[in-house]
């Protein structure tokens, strides 16, 4: 089975062509691309197309998924519609390359919130605040 992560927006699409092309069996899956952590993926049974989207079950657990009202930010009932709580979650920063992988950091950081400032088309990270906080934790 090939997982694949729908960053452009054209997993059903390329998805689908593998599947008629050679008979690749793809799930779609959902994670932190920085740090390289899967944190779920869909079971190779999940019907298509819906098995392709990002998403899936959690793929160990030790991890834990909430969903909350937004309005209100309580927890959802199981089936309920929600929003996970970006606005309470942490983030992750990494800090120095590990062996000859440069996006595999050699230190991961757990922050609060990403240091931002809100430009003419939307809200940036602001780059600089973390390579001076990366340049203090080496």
């Amino acid at each position: 089975m090939v997982s694949a992560a729908d960053f452009q927006g054209r997993a059903r699409e390329l998805t689908a062509w593998a599947r008629d092309e050679f008979g690749t069996v793809t799930t779609g899956v959902y994670g932190s691309s920085e740090v390289f952590a899967l944190t779920a993926l869909w079971p190779a049974g999940e019907p298509t197309p819906h098995r392709w989207d990002g998403g899936g079950r959690v793929v160990h657990d030790g991890v834990r998924v909430r969903v909350v009202d937004p309005a209100s930010g309580e927890p959802c009932p199981l089936g309920a519609d929600g929003a996970r709580p970006a606005a309470r979650s942490r983030r992750a920063a990494g800090v120095g390359a590990r062996g000859r992988w440069p996006k595999v950091p050699g230190t991961v950081h757990v922050i609060d919130a990403m240091p931002t400032t809100s430009g003419t088309n939307g809200t940036k990270i602001r780059a600089a605040v973390l390579r001076q906080w990366a340049a203090r934790w080496r």
